[in-house]
């Protein structure tokens, strides 16, 4: 929320006073973190985190995937470096 704009002061108030509209989860893998169920959020909320980082379920049912994939740097080195039409560059 911090990232989306939200003052992170704002934040450590709404979880030590136990605001209602904020509902805080402990991070399971690191306890310095803090998590906010995404499903309590005011719809203003959602619409800043959809705004900053795009449709959460989407990024959730992609996760999967993307912890398998494995950079090939060499590739993308190749590809970096590949010119065509007089010097011009993939994107």
């Amino acid at each position: 929320m911090v990232a989306c704009g939200i003052n992170e002061l704002y934040l450590r108030k709404a979880k030590s006073s136990g605001t209602k509209c904020w509902s805080f989860i402990n991070d399971p893998s690191d306890r310095r973190k803090v998590l906010i169920n995404y499903e309590s959020l005011k719809d203003q909320y959602k619409k800043m985190v959809i705004s900053k980082f795009g449709n959460p379920y989407e990024y959730m049912a992609k996760e999967p995937i993307r912890k398998m994939v494995k950079p090939d740097f060499k590739a993308e080195d190749h590809f970096r470096s590949y010119r065509f039409d007089n010097d011009k560059s993939l994107s």
